[in-house]
């Protein structure tokens, strides 16, 4: 096997299949009834394909509509006026109802994807995607949280508030990607820390304030690189007295001075050299924000993983290729999103989960296998557009449908734009891969009207300790975007327990302003700042960071 070169067939750029691509694609080859079914080369580009998928997944907006089941009024990821049937976790997971009632015969006249985009329509869906949650109604994508408000893709939680991707932490606000902590503000990829405030990609650091790669340091202040520190401020070692003096003239819980200080750092991190990828405890790692995994390639926010390529944000997974979330325990998934818990042999599907084995086509089911083209299933099994077939009948009709789908050119195609019940800007491929409007409806996808608000800006109070409850009541406009916003209790305790300015913005607001610092989704081909060795990094030639490889890295900071 060769690389193979195509150009995409909606960018119009050039994009590469290689020989490691093509390895995997065999390997992940599907079988039914005995019958192999090759994958066939993409037709369109990486990023293109992430872009379909993500289209299909929710977080942070939540829109209030009605109940299909009870009337009643609930809380949803899915708009009133989204053309499809929603129905509350618990209505959905109850024997009420039987998503094979919505069954039917295939039609070997039409396309696979105008017959499945009926069943979209019709066969109820999931308000949200939440577990065990207690007092934590306004939170999606996750499960096991307690007393939380406005998280997502979240698990374990408690007291945490206007944050996403945050698992197994305690009083944390506005942070992503965040894992293991407790009472942090404004950070992003850290894992195992404690009071820690603006900073970025730290592990085990605790009592600090603007602080990036660091590890195991306490009580640092507006510091890069450091490793086991204490009372380092701007890089520079000072007694635990003369730290505390100048951290001290910062008098942080004011708000111009945050900014100052911000403004400082921003100046100040670009002195020292980056790794060219984040990760830890990796073998053969391609990407970035890698952990305790091998043979990864072109990955994103990947941990302890094995022989995946192409994938984001996947856990404890092995095999898989070209899917965004989740893995957990879980093989074989192609060209999926939101695929995993305990699943082997999902292909070309969507929010499928729950120990589920050789899925295709297939959207909102769990706990099923061998199904063809099915919404809203759970238990099912040898079903096809949601119909009951044997196990003989199943397996002699899917090869078929395969067939077909082939002359339509639709096998080996994730689901077109226009299937998704959500519009482009309400789902995390606005935030990712954003697009305006015009474009988004070129590609086939829905566009939802935005609101236009007055630029104003809201006169907060300074002091943060003489702030009365009674101010939770006061609307806020975001000095960014003029949307208005409010202070909820919790909220305002927690910036009063950490010394914190009231924000300024809205949380949605504060939400782009932390992706916007993460690193993007994608490698380009650079040199070392120092050695020239050639690097596939996320850092974009002609940013401002030195970035070194690993070993020029190590050498200087360690």
């Amino acid at each position: 096997m060769s690389d193979i070169t195509q150009i995409c067939r909606i960018s119009g750029k050039s994009f590469v299949i290689d020989e490691g691509d093509l390895a995997l694609m065999k390997k992940l080859t599907p079988v039914v009834g005995g019958q192999s079914f090759d994958l066939p080369i993409p037709l369109i580009s990486h990023e293109e394909l992430l872009r379909r998928q993500l289209i299909w997944r929710a977080e942070l907006h939540l829109f209030n509509r009605k109940s299909d089941f009870s009337g009643k009024a609930i809380l949803s990821f899915y708009p009133a006026d989204a053309d499809c049937t929603v129905y509350t976790p618990e209505e959905w997971y109850s024997d009420a109802w039987d998503a094979k009632d919505y069954g039917r015969d295939f039609d070997f006249s039409r396309p696979f994807f105008d017959q499945f985009a009926e069943l979209v329509k019709i066969v109820p869906l999931l308000s949200m995607a939440v577990l065990s949650n207690e007092n934590s109604d306004y939170i999606n994508n996750a499960g096991w949280n307690k007393n939380c408000y406005l998280i997502t893709a979240a698990s374990r939680n408690e007291d945490c508030y206007y944050s996403n991707y945050i698992n197994d932490s305690s009083d944390c606000m506005d942070c992503s990607f965040v894992l293991d902590s407790e009472l942090c503000y404004q950070c992003i990829d850290s894992v195992n820390c404690y009071s820690l405030k603006y900073s970025a990609n730290c592990r085990g650091c605790s009592d600090s304030a603007f602080l990036e790669n660091c590890r195991n340091c306490q009580e640092c202040f507006g510091s890069v690189n450091l490793l086991n520190k204490r009372f380092v401020f701007f890089n520079e070692q000072l007694s635990e007295e003369d730290y505390n003096a100048r951290v001290a003239e910062f008098s942080l819980h004011l708000r111009e001075n945050v900014e100052r200080a911000r403004a400082l750092f921003e100046v100040h991190r670009l002195k020292f050299p980056y790794k060219y990828m984040h990760g830890e405890m990796n073998e053969n790692a391609d990407g970035s924000e890698i952990f305790n995994s091998r043979n990864i390639y072109s990955s994103f926010n990947v941990s302890n993983c094995e022989d995946c390529r192409r994938v984001v944000w996947f856990q404890t997974a092995k095999d898989c290729m070209s899917s965004y979330a989740f893995g957990m325990k879980s093989e074989q998934i192609y060209s999926c999103l939101e695929a995993g818990a305990t699943s082997q042999r999902i292909y070309f599907s969507a929010s499928v989960f729950d120990s589920c084995l050789d899925i295709f086509y297939s959207y909102c089911t769990v706990q099923s296998q061998n199904c063809f083209g099915c919404v809203g299933m759970q238990r099912g099994q040898y079903c096809i557009l949601n119909k009951q077939y044997s196990k003989e009948e199943y397996e002699e009709l899917v090869p078929k449908i395969i067939e077909h789908m082939k002359t339509t050119g639709e096998w080996g195609e994730f689901f077109p734009m226009k299937l998704s019940p959500l519009a482009y800007n309400q789902t995390i491929a606005q935030d990712y891969l954003p697009l305006d409007a015009g474009r988004a409806r070129e590609l086939g996808a829905k566009w939802a009207n935005e609101t236009e608000y007055e630029r104003r800006v809201s006169e907060l109070p300074e002091n943060i300790d003489t702030i009365p409850e009674s101010f939770c009541e006061q609307i806020l406009y975001c000095n960014e975007t003029g949307q208005p916003y409010r202070v909820i209790k919790q909220e305002l305790a927690f910036y009063k327990k950490m010394q914190i300015p009231i924000p300024n913005k809205c949380f949605w607001t504060r939400h782009m302003a932390r992706l916007k610092k993460r690193l993007p989704w994608k490698l380009w081909d650079r040199p070392c700042d120092k050695c020239s060795v050639s690097l596939r990094s996320a850092y974009e030639p002609g940013r401002p960071e030195t970035v070194y490889c690993e070993a020029c890295y190590l050498a200087e900071v360690y």
